[in-house]
């Protein structure tokens, strides 16, 4: 199994076990635990991978270094409790529009270029970003259920791609 697999599987399965800590436990101090660590994670390894490309390649990534240590840095703040996730979540719900306009194009392009399956997958996972968002921003009492909602659409992103990894979605139509 080449290591691309095997990062997109490591991907899918931490997706798919942040989905369920989210739906479980909703906002508050325990996601910003777990958030806290995941994310010092991916700026540890980020931040390791930047290491082994100036090793390499003897040039430094600006980008990737920047990128650790913003995740450190807001690993950080989570874990100090500085920062929370509610907080995170209020500052990203207007790119989960974006995000969901992104997926919803993408899924069109795909079913465009005969890629039926994934591509529908894809605009109707872009559909419901779009709409909890608003919902989120419009309707209070929807903002208790979002927490679920939010962790059963990783969930499901992240067992969409674990199987990508096993299904050819490029010859499913």
């Amino acid at each position: 199994m080449s290591k691309d697999k095997v990062y997109k599987i490591i991907t899918a399965v931490f997706m798919i076990v942040l989905g369920v800590l989210i739906a479980i436990n909703g906002g508050g101090a325990a996601i910003d635990l777990y958030f806290g660590i995941v994310i010092m994670v991916a700026g540890v390894s980020v931040l390791v991978l930047d290491i082994i490309n100036l090793a390499n390649t003897k040039h430094l990534s600006l980008l990737l270094t920047g990128l650790s240590f913003a995740l450190i840095s807001v690993s950080a703040g989570l874990l100090s409790h500085w920062l929370s996730f509610a907080v995170i979540i209020g500052i990203a719900i207007f790119a989960l529009i974006g995000f969901g306009g992104a997926l919803i194009m993408h899924g069109v392009y795909l079913i465009v270029k005969r890629n039926i399956v994934y591509g529908i997958i894809e605009a109707v996972l872009g559909v419901l970003s779009v709409t909890f968002t608003i919902l989120f921003l419009t309707v209070p009492e929807f903002q208790t259920a979002f927490w679920i909602i939010l962790g059963i659409t990783v969930i499901v992103y992240g067992v969409l791609y674990l199987l990508s990894v096993f299904i050819d979605f490029d010859k499913v139509k």
